[in-house]
């Protein structure tokens, strides 16, 4: 699933993907579990786990059914 994220080592919102597939991305965010996601970069793909307000917002997407 792809959305607009903070990316904490570039310091700005980048178009990321989560590494979880659909079902387990939803299961994680009901049981607040870390959500891993992730952008590539021409020196190799930056990864990193979204804080509180971050899975929010992508719980708040999911469910007005703005992500697919």
């Amino acid at each position: 699933m792809k959305f607009q994220a903070y990316c904490p080592d570039c310091n700005e919102i980048v178009s990321a993907w989560t590494i979880l597939d659909d079902s387990n991305l939803k299961r994680a965010l009901e049981t607040d579990s870390n959500v891993r996601v992730m952008h590539p970069t021409p020196k190799g793909d930056h990864v990193w786990g979204l804080d509180q307000t971050a899975k929010t917002n992508l719980r708040k997407a999911i469910a007005k059914s703005l992500l697919h």
